[in-house]
């Protein structure tokens, strides 16, 4: 067999002329290009097979993607508001799908967006108080990025009135003249 490369879409290149293995381990690729591989036949008296099209294509991807949650207000006071994110694969294979979750107040983490291709959503908290956000994105090569618990994004939400109780804190005096 011969065995031709080529990288995003440029000129093909030859990797092995003549080898007889069916596979090979294909060293130094690099994250984010596309390789396209294609091989023809020569028999042992010296028919040789035309080079076509590729016959395999792959893009290499080694990092995981990053993402980000958008920034928030310092206070929100409705009763629901939007949190938006977004993330790059840095050329690799694309993202496939986030996970969102949020904490109240430092308290332990609660996934909220399980898996969506969404980049925003409504929250509706469950309570008042401080709402920390974080992100993450998992690519279509199956990398995920890893959560660093920290709050990427945060917010104050207070939607209860204040209550005012009146008292009399000073005791009435009778001025007589």
């Amino acid at each position: 067999y011969d065995v031709q490369y080529r990288v995003d879409g440029g000129v093909w290149g030859d990797w092995h002329i003549v080898v007889t293995d069916t596979q090979e381990e294909f060293m130094g690729a690099q994250n984010g290009q596309t390789y396209e591989f294609r091989a023809r036949g020569v028999d042992q008296v010296g028919n040789v097979e035309a080079f076509g099209d590729p016959e395999a294509t792959t893009i290499v991807d080694t990092r995981p993607p990053t993402s980000a949650i958008a920034a928030l207000p310092a206070l929100i006071e409705a009763e629901s508001f939007m949190v938006q994110w977004f993330g790059n694969d840095g050329g690799g294979a694309g993202i496939r799908y986030y996970d969102v979750r949020y904490r109240i107040d430092s308290g332990p983490w609660q996934l909220w967006q399980h898996q969506t291709t969404a980049t925003e959503a409504t929250f509706t908290p469950p309570r008042d108080g401080f709402y920390e956000f974080e992100v993450r994105a998992v690519d279509n090569a199956g990398r995920a990025e890893p959560f660093f618990n920290q709050g990427e994004a945060h917010v104050a939400v207070d939607t209860e009135a204040p209550f005012v109780t009146p008292r009399l804190l000073l005791p009435l005096i009778r001025y007589r003249a």
